[in-house]
């Protein structure tokens, strides 16, 4: 997920609605781009955007789409669990999730207070519930 950072960090002033933390976004982004470079998504799903790991261009664009629940960015608005649902095609096999709720780029084989989190929380996957104080 590190790489993501860079081409996400200039989206978040761009995600104003609740819930679209840079976390989520990035998890949105890359479940789409997995989608998209395994078949399952096309360019005519996407608007025209070409969703590839790398293309900072789509992210940005994409990212705008997002935010104004326009054409795709509709689709992932509401999460990678519920998009999966709506596309189909096996894209559930992409939608990294615990409970509906995106994972963070945290690994809990670390932290053992994450994987608590990520796993029994009343809001599972959130990186501020949970983390290093747990040993």
């Amino acid at each position: 997920m590190s790489g993501m950072r860079s081409s996400t960090a200039c989206t978040s002033s761009r995600a104003n609605e609740p819930r679209k933390t840079q976390v989520e976004q990035r998890l949105r982004h890359a479940f789409a781009i997995d989608c998209y470079e395994n078949g399952i998504i096309t360019k005519k799903d996407t608007g025209g955007i070409e969703l590839t790991w790398g293309n900072h261009k789509a992210i940005v664009a994409m990212t705008e789409k997002l935010a104004k629940r326009e054409g795709f960015g509709d689709i992932i608005a509401d999460g990678v669990k519920i998009a999966a649902k709506k596309i189909g095609k096996g894209a559930e096999k992409y939608a990294m999730h615990a409970g509906g709720e995106e994972i963070a780029a945290h690994d809990s084989r670390g932290g053992p207070g994450f994987a608590i989190g990520y796993g029994a929380e009343p809001t599972p996957g959130r990186h501020t519930q949970g983390g290093e104080g747990l040993r």
